[in-house]
């Protein structure tokens, strides 16, 4: 048996898995009608509704507000008076969320319908004024039948400079988000396909999409003008298409306080995730989603993480090896993960583990106040239970390659469990590192008392070790792998990679190298022992 899911302790299954898309939109419409509304305080803003029928037999729904701040960046953060967004309603029911451009509502039955739009808070709760809530209705009278006519085409000279983003919303569903630096979409629109379907246009901005997985959907972007005609430049459309984002499966849907944490004071975890047709976009704040126990000096600090890794990595001619210090990959709850050394203080450039350094996650904080790992981050991951074979994602190099934790029980001869001193299953990692401890260094520090110091000097890479799995980077190519359970595995196919980084027990414990083609933040790659300074450059660590 092998578990695929990547069970994180700090996940939080809202709904059950056999809700359909529908019922998880009405559930989470019952939840923001159960909130108290709030009172808008000041002058009542202005807001009505407008619909224009157009040749198509869709309408063209917008509003006219005063008074009042779209904010949808910060849908589903918390309250901040006069910010917000707008819900539309039809025939009484939920039908999206606006953010001020105009709407493309197709798809009426024949007969007449109500559309009404409120006002809403950025935690989507009902404005109020009067005691009533701030809405505006208009009745529209659905006669027309789809037309469908072959578009023509406008020659444009300029390039629009279209540019097509998805952003992840804090409660459910994603964003699209289109923009154009040279096209005026008050004279035009973007039409939107999922999957090779039409699902409606876009009039510049943010547009929400309730039922949309990036790791099932593909969409593309198409520029028109107002008379319906495919804007072309250079002799092609002007589009954009964006396919599946795999990666993001991965990533923890929410992110939960700590009670621990928060009764300490610190600020909630945050987790922001967008992606582009090159780029996946990650935003965090740093604050664990587990309790934190300070190790080091250093009390833990909020930071402004604004990270970005290639959709598409690609396996480059030459490794290229990880900084000395700071930043080498990202886990999927957005904490980062450094090299397998520390800093010049207390011990200068030493192992963290082998010197009991790091909490019981396998993490610490620096002199910034950033928590950060050095090894396997076991706490997020699910115990073995000596049953199953685990394959899980749990993180991301800059490279874009997946880093893999790919794990069983520590069994005894029999093939029981041999729990540690806690009682609790330990971790059988199945990947074994190529990277061989000289003698000295063995004897002294790993089977010794001594301090870890140096450690890059202490290890070789040897090709020839027994039992090696990886390469120099802490990685291998993926394939089809015969599993402890005798069943096949497609590693490719399910991981959507042609190569992997692994964690393992040993030095260098998560990655080593790039395998591809990374862009690394300028600091030291190197140290020199002798001049006891920094070096800037991209020198081969011993």
């Amino acid at each position: 048996m092998i578990s695929f899911r990547l069970l994180l302790v700090f996940l939080l299954l809202e709904l059950s898995l056999q809700l359909s898309v529908a019922q998880v939109e009405k559930r989470g419409h019952d939840i923001h009608l159960t909130k108290p509304a709030v009172k808008w305080t000041g002058p009542a803003p202005g807001l009505r509704i407008l619909a224009k029928p157009l040749n198509d037999g869709a309408w063209l729904v917008s509003t006219e507000v005063s008074g009042f701040k779209f904010s949808p960046e910060d849908a589903g953060r918390k309250h901040l008076p006069g910010h917000g967004h707008i819900h539309l309603y039809v025939s009484g029911k939920k039908h999206t969320r606006l953010y001020g451009q105009p709407y493309y509502l197709y798809g009426l039955s024949n007969g007449r319908h109500e559309l009404e739009v409120t006002l809403n808070t950025n935690d989507h709760r009902n404005y109020q004024f009067g005691g009533k809530n701030i809405s505006s209705k208009i009745i529209v009278n659905q006669i027309q039948k789809s037309l469908t006519t072959k578009p023509k085409s406008k020659k444009l000279v300029n390039d629009p400079g279209l540019s097509v983003m998805v952003k992840r919303d804090l409660i459910h569903g994603w964003n699209v988000v289109v923009e154009s630096s040279g096209y005026d979409f008050n004279n035009g629109w973007a039409s939107l396909d999922i999957n090779g379907n039409p699902a409606g246009r876009v009039y510049g901005g943010y547009h929400y999409l309730s039922d949309f997985l990036p790791e099932r959907d593909a969409l593309s972007v198409t520029l028109y003008d107002a008379q319906g005609r495919i804007c072309m430049y250079d002799g092609k459309p002007v589009a954009k298409k964006m396919g599946k984002a795999h990666q993001l499966r991965w990533f923890a849907t929410s992110v939960q306080a700590h009670p621990v944490n928060r009764k300490n004071g610190l600020v909630d975890p945050e987790l922001s995730l967008a992606y582009d047709d090159q780029l996946i976009y990650i935003k965090s704040n740093g604050i664990p989603v587990f309790q934190f126990v300070q190790r080091t000096p250093n009390p833990i600090e909020m930071q402004t993480y604004n990270w970005e890794i290639p959709r598409y990595p690609k396996i480059s001619d030459k490794p290229q090896q990880i900084p000395l210090l700071g930043l080498a990959a990202i886990l999927t709850v957005g904490l980062p993960v450094y090299g397998p050394n520390e800093a010049q203080h207390p011990h200068p450039f030493g192992d963290p583990l082998i010197n009991e350094a790091l909490d019981y996650c396998h993490g610490h904080t620096a002199g910034r106040g950033d928590y950060h790992f050095h090894y396997a981050p076991t706490c997020l991951l699910k115990t073995p239970d000596g049953k199953e074979e685990h394959y899980n994602v749990v993180g991301y190099s800059l490279d874009g390659y997946p880093i893999v934790a790919h794990y069983l029980s520590v069994l005894d001869e029999k093939g029981d469990p041999i729990l540690d001193s806690n009682g609790e299953f330990q971790f059988n990692w199945q990947e074994v590192s190529g990277y061989e401890p000289n003698d000295s260094y063995r004897r002294e520090v790993l089977n010794g008392t001594k301090t870890s110091t140096y450690v890059w000097e202490q290890y070789k890479y040897m090709a020839n070790r027994p039992d090696r799995t990886l390469d120099e980077c802490n990685g291998r190519r993926l394939n089809k792998r015969k599993l402890a359970s005798g069943e096949e595995f497609d590693e490719r196919e399910f991981f959507q990679s042609d190569y992997a980084y692994f964690l393992t027990g040993e030095f260098p414990y998560v990655l080593s190298k790039y395998k591809g083609e990374a862009k690394v933040r300028s600091g030291r790659r190197s140290y020199n022992r002798e001049q006891g300074g920094r070096r800037r450059d991209s020198s081969r660590r011993r």
